[in-house]
């Protein structure tokens, strides 16, 4: 299994052209190989518009794909010459990744250049400028997405996490993106550990905008099997943990004038039974949903929003990583998801970026499902 991203600039002029081109193009190429996945990204229509092009295939997958390419040289030159025409030269760049590259122990993609000058390409590059986020779990999966998003869009980042060689891993990462990043190790479960978090944050980095509240564990198994112990502890991560993560952090936003706290829920907390063994997970993601419009209610008239993020099937370590990727079971989820696809923690990252900025200004209770489209269709 390996992955392929390909990047290019688009002509402002022709950037109409370009996108009703890219769309009809991925569209047959989803429906004549639906064992590669695609995604495709097309950047604002402002200065540093791009273009992004994901292909995630196995070996034998992308033999056959990159054979009918080769069938068929003189359509994808005539496509090829039409794209030319819509971009700018010598924008193209091609970065292949092996699976432990490019699934590792964070998905993570290199920063993008173009030219010369090596410029971070951010499609929501300033909007969390100045702001500081204490992110939970971020030192793998989607925790470490949404941090990565939030320091490319200019915020500094409380790195949080249970292994502290994970959070200071993660920190060198996006270090490496220009902002202010610190490591922490703490379980949120515990109220003393999560209370000094929150001060170590506000004392290490001036202040506290944004809380993502991401750390979560996930056992499935039948309910005859749970334990009340385990019960317990489920519930003390996923549910009591974000609960004092906010009543700690409430205090530091408020005191910067208002800021944004992102609750990352499930779509198991909407829909029972999602996965097989998942009655304790789902009943803790469950609360969460609610705690989030609880916290929007409360925390309001004190400009504090409080939204959730609800993903589907997303590729981390935690949900098989390269495994799921190869299953026959991720070929029919990303059949059976309208958008043919299945996600990955930047896909979280760039929503929980919408909803920490001043884009969702008016935005708060509600819980964004982030699936592909898998939850609106019977």
């Amino acid at each position: 299994m390996f992955g392929v991203i390909h990047t290019w600039k688009v002509k402002a002029d022709r950037r109409a052209e370009h996108d009703a081109l890219m769309k009809a193009t991925l569209k047959a190429e989803r429906e004549r190989c639906p064992e590669v996945l695609f995604n495709v990204t097309l950047g604002p229509a402002a200065d540093g518009t791009c273009a992004e092009v994901q292909l995630y295939a196995s070996e034998t997958a992308h033999q056959r794909f990159t054979e009918r390419i080769q069938r068929e040289d003189a359509e994808l030159q005539r496509l090829w010459a039409s794209y030319s025409e819509h971009c700018e030269a010598d924008s193209f760049r091609t970065w292949r990744f092996e699976s432990a590259d490019f699934l590792g122990e964070s998905f993570v993609r290199p920063s993008l250049s173009w030219g010369g000058a090596r410029d971070t390409v951010s499609r929501s590059e300033g909007k969390l400028r100045g702001k500081v986020a204490l992110v939970t779990g971020a030192g793998q999966g989607n925790g470490r997405g949404i941090a990565r998003a939030f320091a490319e869009s200019g915020a500094s980042i409380f790195v949080v996490d249970l292994h502290r060689e994970r959070a200071e891993d993660a920190a060198r990462e996006l270090g490496e993106l220009g902002q202010p990043c610190v490591a922490w190790a703490a379980d949120i479960s515990q109220e003393e550990q999560v209370q000094a978090m929150v001060s170590a944050a506000v004392r290490q980095l001036g202040g506290l905008d944004i809380l993502v509240n991401n750390a979560g564990i996930f056992p499935f198994k039948p309910i005859e099997q749970f334990t009340s112990a385990e019960f317990d502890r489920v519930m003390a991560v996923n549910l009591k943990g974000p609960w004092l993560c906010a009543k700690y952090a409430f205090p530091e936003i408020r005191r910067r004038g208002g800021g944004a706290i992102i609750n990352i829920s499930s779509v198991s907390g909407h829909h029972g039974g999602a996965a097989p063994g998942g009655s304790v997970y789902d009943s803790s993601k469950g609360g969460l949903r609610q705690l989030t419009t609880s916290l929007a209610t409360e925390l309001g008239p004190h400009r504090i929003r409080v939204n959730a993020i609800a993903p589907g099937v997303i590729v981390t370590e935690g949900t098989g990583g390269r495994r799921l990727l190869e299953s026959e079971a991720a070929r029919k989820d990303a059949e059976r998801t309208p958008l043919r696809r299945l996600g990955f923690p930047d896909d979280v990252g760039r929503a929980a970026v919408f909803l920490a900025s001043d884009d969702a200004s008016f935005v708060t209770g509600i819980t964004l499902i982030l699936d592909g489209g898998a939850t609106a269709q019977w």
